[in-house]
């Protein structure tokens, strides 16, 4: 009984332990019109090490993803075409938890810009901006869609 209880103390240590944010700030901006994006985001909390707590992955649509297939592992049935502008995905980690944000630009109405060349459209950017300062409890006006996985496909 004993060894059972300090199994689930440690089981739930653990867990409690991979759930913390991971220490740091800051965001990496990645994916379609990432530049752009990070040149109209004027340097809010970018990270340019690599180092950063959140991952921001722009999409120009969803379908995107049919090319980056271990992100549509990760997203599963979160993302796609009907679904929310942004998935927030918690992955917990022994460095802590990274939170990786995929956004799809095109229901932000980003996507033609961005066929341009040009950088997204102001009402895009606020959006990007609430999901960068982190703090928002919707993400681009639509209920925040969070989803857990765990590391290594498990």
């Amino acid at each position: 009984m004993t060894a059972r209880l300090l199994a689930l103390l440690a089981a739930l240590a653990l867990g409690a332990w991979t759930a913390r944010p991971r220490d740091g700030g800051g965001v990496v901006v990645a994916g379609d019109g990432a530049p752009a994006v990070a040149a109209a985001l004027d340097g809010a909390a970018l990270d340019r090490g690599g180092a950063a707590a959140r991952r921001l992955v722009l999409l120009r649509r969803w379908q995107s993803l049919d090319h980056l297939p271990a992100m549509r592992r990760l997203c599963r049935g979160a993302c796609g075409d009907g679904g929310p502008a942004a998935v927030e995905l918690r992955i917990p980690a022994l460095a802590g938890r990274r939170l990786v944000t995929l956004v799809n630009l095109a229901a932000l109405g980003a996507g033609p810009a961005l066929d341009r060349g040009d950088p997204p459209p102001e009402p895009a950017l606020g959006c990007l901006r609430e999901i960068v300062a982190g703090a928002a409890e919707t993400l681009c006006g639509t209920t925040r869609t969070v989803a857990w996985r765990l590391p290594r496909g498990l």
